[in-house]
């Protein structure tokens, strides 16, 4: 039986991938050290060290590094550093609650925001409702003029008694404050 080079490759990549995940598996439950990220991610690591603005460990995959302002706390023991000090525990804390207040903060705003879109459709909704009203008490008014003509044999928009124009613009008026007084409240 013989196997092709690119049968070998399969094979070795095959073993790699699986390896890699064996240890992958393996490594969370010999974890020592808990770094909990601002997104509310677990890190469990079994050492890290602190490189300039990171916070870095060496896995099976390499080097891997996070930046220490991502992170909110550190707990556990380091194989190499041992237990956090009691000033990084205060800062972890205050970082926490820091970005906590920013997170209510945000919260806030958006909230505010929220309520003043509200305020601004039902604004704009009783806009639309206050002048498709008025463009109604118009039309009726056009319609009364117009029916009126109509019933004395003339055409549309002719000229009608003073005392029937007045009695139409008085409906017409109350018509308008009707829709007012209903969609401005």
């Amino acid at each position: 039986m013989t196997i092709s080079k690119d049968g070998r490759m399969n094979s070795i990549k095959t073993i790699v991938i699986i390896i890699s995940l064996f240890v992958f598996l393996i490594a969370p439950a010999n974890a020592v050290v808990s770094l909990k990220t601002k997104d509310g991610k677990i890190l469990r690591w079994k050492n890290y060290t602190e490189e300039g603005s990171d916070y870095c460990t060496m896995s099976s995959a390499g080097k891997f590094c996070i930046p220490k302002n991502s992170v909110i706390s550190i707990s556990g023991e380091s194989e190499d550093y041992g237990a956090e000090s009691p000033e990084e525990i205060e800062k972890r804390k205050k970082e926490k609650e820091q970005y906590l207040k920013e997170k209510e903060k945000e919260q806030i705003e958006w909230k505010i925001k929220e309520n003043l879109t509200k305020i601004k459709e039902k604004e704009r909704n009783k806009t639309e409702a206050l002048n498709a009203c008025l463009n109604n008490a118009s039309q009726q008014y056009q319609q009364e003029w117009d029916a009126n003509c109509t019933k004395k044999g003339l055409n549309s928009g002719c000229s009608l008694p003073a005392t029937v124009v007045l009695i139409f613009d008085q409906r017409f008026r109350d018509r308008k404050e009707e829709c007012h007084r209903f969609f401005k409240n």
